[in-house]
């Protein structure tokens, strides 16, 4: 059994050594797969979720607008489209790939659903970006949510699990933390460059799987200058 009495020192001063950045007690960590942004959410501003919205109403009341993040494996291979069935779809997956991850189709309207959360309730957003082409990066999602969402726009998750793309065939065997940074770095160069976005990329990724490859956040801020690079 574990030790079950020992002391524990609270900094009651509000200037505790050591602290990081304030969070909002309304940052929960909800994540939202992307393909399943029009069943949870809604497939536009005139077909909303009313449980969604109960639930976020829920959270907003207790602990203020809250944050959610839409991606996950399908973030990678996410292309926009005009429409989908003629309209009755903002969201299709096609067959699972070598991601183990379906493709997925979207159209704008996921945006207009989400900014329309947002203008009820103050809901804020982390939006994957898709990283299975970097030269040229594949900025078009980008482009179509920007002026969508806003200042509902918190920041970009750019690398879904990159640790894990040489096993998902995504990268060659080999591609390692340094590789990732490269990468990295050249997408947001490319970002400030694009004249169709406006803000400064904001980016609020990876997320890694740090499952016995090797990678690990510490690494990559400590010798690979990821917080250098984010903004």
């Amino acid at each position: 059994m574990p030790t079950l009495d020992f002391a524990v020192a609270l900094d009651y001063s509000g200037n505790a050594v050591g602290a990081g950045t304030p969070v909002k007690g309304s940052f929960l960590g909800l994540s939202i797969s992307l393909p399943f942004v029009e069943a949870l959410i809604g497939r536009n501003s005139t077909w909303m979720r009313p449980e969604f919205l109960n639930l976020m109403s829920t959270l907003h009341e207790r602990g203020g607008p809250p944050v959610l993040r839409i991606g996950g494996n399908s973030q990678e291979k996410a292309y926009i489209v005009d429409s989908i069935e003629e309209g009755r779809h903002s969201t299709h997956c096609d067959a699972a790939g070598a991601t183990y991850s379906p493709s997925l189709l979207y159209t704008k309207d996921i945006f207009v659903a989400m900014r329309t959360a947002s203008d009820l309730l103050g809901i804020n957003w982390i939006l994957g970006l898709p990283m299975n082409q970097t030269e040229p990066a594949r900025l078009q999602v980008a482009e179509a949510a920007e002026p969508a969402l806003g200042d509902s726009l918190l920041s970009w998750q750019l690398g879904n699990e990159p640790d894990l793309y040489p096993n998902s065939g995504l990268r060659p065997a080999g591609y390692d933390a340094a590789a990732y940074m490269v990468e990295y770095a050249s997408i947001i160069n490319q970002m400030k460059a694009n004249p169709n976005l406006k803000s400064p990329p904001r980016i609020g990724g990876p997320s890694l799987c740090e499952c016995n490859t090797g990678w690990t956040t510490a690494d990559l801020i400590n010798n690979h200058g990821w917080l250098t690079q984010c903004a």
